[in-house]
């Protein structure tokens, strides 16, 4: 039996699974985006033929400034998507609340920040 992943060209893991030894080569497009190997769908990727973990971004959170951001990367603000070329963002917001600020930038992981304006 093996483990094996199947990613896309970018070595984004899409899914895992466990097969008999026999199979393996009928998992994913034809083996050609195939590794055998466990690995877990959000935290890791494939770079080079290999599983690793994908690194943590170095994005800050300053007042309403994020910085070292990733570019490019994409900026959720309550789910809405904002393309972010820049490495670094002032953030603005109209009305008083409490938002979710989430950075996206593959092969990064995932970075959120709750931010709240008075």
């Amino acid at each position: 039996m093996s483990h094996y992943v199947i990613h896309n060209p970018d070595g984004r893991i899409t899914q895992t699974g466990f097969v008999p030894d026999s199979m393996l080569k009928l998992q994913g497009d034809g083996g050609k985006n195939v590794v055998v190997g466990q690995a877990e769908l959000h935290r890791d990727y494939v770079q080079d033929g290999k599983i690793k973990m994908r690194p943590a971004q170095a994005t800050q959170l300053n007042g309403m400034v994020l910085s070292n951001l990733p570019s490019p990367c994409t900026i959720y603000i309550d789910g809405e998507a904002h393309a972010c070329s820049n490495t670094t963002v002032e953030l603005e917001f109209t009305y008083p609340a409490n938002y979710v600020v989430h950075v996206e930038a593959f092969p990064y992981l995932d970075t959120k920040f709750n931010v709240v304006k008075t």
